[in-house]
């Protein structure tokens, strides 16, 4: 009998190996080297290289038959960095995209002042 704890743990092994798979068969089919996938995935080339390595026999081992998975293309839109101003005082200001330009202006008048 399989107790809660062996359960929570095989569906995160499975979890993990599911998400390893997914970024393999994505690395394969984009025209990046593993280092520049895992550059833009925030992945560790040491790890990413395990996990190749792991489900790579993995497969080999595998003789059942699979069911086709088909994975729809998704566009991450990044968030552009903030802007950081920072005074001679160690005052920091991160301006994101959109800022309001006269509340800058007048943050910049009243800073101005203490100085």
């Amino acid at each position: 009998m399989t107790t809660l704890a062996e359960s929570t743990r095989n569906t995160a092994s499975l979890d993990k190996t599911s998400q390893w798979q997914c970024h393999i068969e994505q690395w394969q089919s984009s025209s990046l080297t593993q280092p520049e996938y895992c550059r833009q995935h925030g992945l560790s080339l040491a790890t990413f290289g395990y996990w190749r390595k792991k489900l790579k026999k993995h497969d080999s081992l595998d003789t059942g038959s699979v069911s086709p998975v088909t994975f729809l293309p998704v566009n991450i839109a990044s968030k552009p960095e903030p802007l950081k101003l920072q005074t001679k005082h160690g005052l920091q200001i991160d301006l994101q995209a959109g800022f309001d330009r006269a509340l800058l202006k007048e943050v910049l008048q009243v800073l101005a002042t203490l100085q």
